[in-house]
């Protein structure tokens, strides 16, 4: 089950109440995933074929250098999406693994359903180019 309160806050639903995305959810596909501490989620090269947000816990992004040894680049914590800018275009992989640090729910949304959510409502439409261009402008 889905806290839509903590959905609302997600940058992606921003100016959604917990009672619209119910609402706009229903009869799109999605999948809720618990995972423990140390859970692998995604691996660098991995197909980004779902939109995935977090919606309890946190996750790390990590690379291995040339030299075997995982450097952290990021924690992404409830209720951010994970690469964001990668779910559609010509190279959707993910840039790092994805590893959780403690017990996590995240939120998978199948491409093709997260693309009939933005077709619906122009508001997620927005909110999803803003955190794509926001992020582009800072990396």
């Amino acid at each position: 089950m889905i806290d839509f309160e903590i959905l609302s806050r997600s940058p992606v639903f921003a100016g959604k109440s917990a009672q619209e995305l119910s609402s706009l959810l229903q009869g799109i596909p999605f999948q809720v995933r618990r995972y423990e501490k140390d859970a692998h989620v995604a691996s660098a090269g991995d197909e980004c074929s779902n939109l995935i947000i977090v919606l309890s816990g946190i996750v790390k992004g990590e690379m291995t250098d040339y030299h075997g040894k995982t450097i952290k680049i990021e924690d992404i914590e409830a209720p951010r999406p994970l690469a964001v800018a990668f779910l559609f275009g010509k190279n959707n992989r993910f840039p790092v693994t994805v590893v959780t640090t403690g017990d996590v729910e995240l939120l998978y949304i199948p491409r093709a359903g997260f693309l009939k959510l933005l077709q619906k409502d122009q508001r997620i439409l927005v909110n999803y180019l803003n955190s794509i261009c926001s992020r582009t402008q800072f990396l």
